[in-house]
Parts: C-alpha cells; structure tokens; sequence
C-alpha cells in the first residue's frame, strides 16, 4: 500500500487472517482492540468475523505478505459500501458469533523487538483447528549431504516466508534453494523436503500449514529434531 492508502473495513467469515509486514508502517485497527502501529517485522492476525482495517503511515509504502483462505470473499459492515466482486452480490444480513483471541492467538507480535532484539523464542503465532503458522529461529549450521532428505507431509502442503537471515531449502525433485528475507518456498505434499538455517548468524522462517497437529514422515534414521 502506497502512502496515504488505507483498505475499507472488512472481515472474514470463517477463517483467521495474518500477515508479515517486510518494510514501512502501517496503522492497524481491529474491532475491540487499541490501533496500534505496524512496522518492518510485525506479524498481525485478525481472527473470523472481527472487522479490521489498515492505513500507510508515512512516506514509504507498506510491503506485506498476507495468508487467508483460497478463493474467499470478504465481508463488511453495513457502515460500509463493499469492494465488488464480478459475480456476487452483496446482502443485508445479520451474524452471530466470531472469532477471539487467547494465549497463542495475540494481535501482533513484534519479531524485531520481542524475538530479535529481546531473546524471546518463536513459536506458534496462529494455532486454531485449520490454521497454523509458527515462527521458527535458529543459528545456521552447515549444509546437510544430498541424502538427508527431512520429512513430507503426506495430505497438505506447506510454505514458508523467511523473516531473517539465510535459509536452505531442499525439496525433492528441486536444486538446492538459497533464499533471504522476503523469499517465499513451497513444498507441495508428499515431497520430501528440510529447511535449515544457515550463515554466521541467526535466521528466521514462518512456517505455515493447514492445520496442527501435523504428521511429518521422516526418512529410516534420521533424527526426529530434523
């Protein structure tokens, strides 16, 4: 979003909404909560029903990476005139029930000054019944022989958006992938694949799954931890 871009108030039906903000400022007011400022590192998420907006705070524009339901159109309040959509109609109607927050489920983490600056550990940053997207944080370590495969998932896939550092990917069937911060990978299901952090220092990705628990198949021998 440019400067002085702001989005209509929204919200989505059944399904949570996060995102990782990459560069600039945004001002994030979520129905129930205190706006709060958004910037380089912030991870968000709104959960189903709750309306939300954004706005570009500054000058420089505002980069994010957004995760919601495939092919889900948004709702409104009736305060507000919809965005349309070629073939749908939008209603009057009255709902129950929404989404909440509790003690995984917050409205924001602050990567830069809670993890990286302050220590604290990653972990799971959305955690509900089909939604999973956890922060992982690791030094780098050296690069793994062709033979060590990692795991496959066997009925999902699954992505990652690196938050810090330098990251290796391996997934079968692919060359090795050197990505950095910003770089989004996939691995489609029933493919075996490894991330590893890697270089001098400490590297970050989200990892982002349908669902948890998750079964991950790992090779004969391999340690669990991989």
């Amino acid at each position: 979003m440019g400067p002085g871009q702001k989005t209509k108030t929204l919200f989505w039906a059944d399904d949570r909404v996060f995102w990782w903000v990459q560069s600039g400022q945004m001002k994030v007011s979520i129905e129930g909560q205190e706006p709060f400022i958004a910037s380089k590192g912030f991870l968000v998420q709104v959960p189903y029903r709750i309306p939300y907006s954004m706005e570009t705070v500054g000058d420089e524009p505002v980069l994010r990476f957004e995760v919601r339901a495939a092919g889900e159109v948004p709702s409104y309040p009736a305060t507000e005139t919809p965005i349309p959509v070629k073939g749908w109609k939008f209603v009057d109607t009255i709902y129950t029930g929404r989404g909440k927050y509790d003690e995984i489920n917050k409205p924001y983490l602050d990567f830069e000054k809670v993890v990286v600056q302050g220590g604290a550990k990653g972990g799971g940053f959305v955690r509900d019944d089909h939604t999973w997207a956890n922060v992982i944080r690791a030094p780098g370590v050296p690069t793994p022989p062709p033979s060590s495969w990692g795991h496959f998932h066997e009925n999902f896939d699954e992505f990652w958006v690196v938050m810090e550092g330098q990251l290796e990917f391996l997934i079968e069937g692919e060359p090795l992938i050197r990505a950095e911060v910003g770089d989004i990978v996939f691995a489609p299901e029933e493919r075996w694949h490894r991330a590893l952090s890697v270089g001098t220092g400490m590297s970050t990705r989200l990892a982002i799954t349908p669902r948890p628990p998750s079964l991950h198949y790992y090779q004969p021998g391999a340690s669990l931890g991989d």
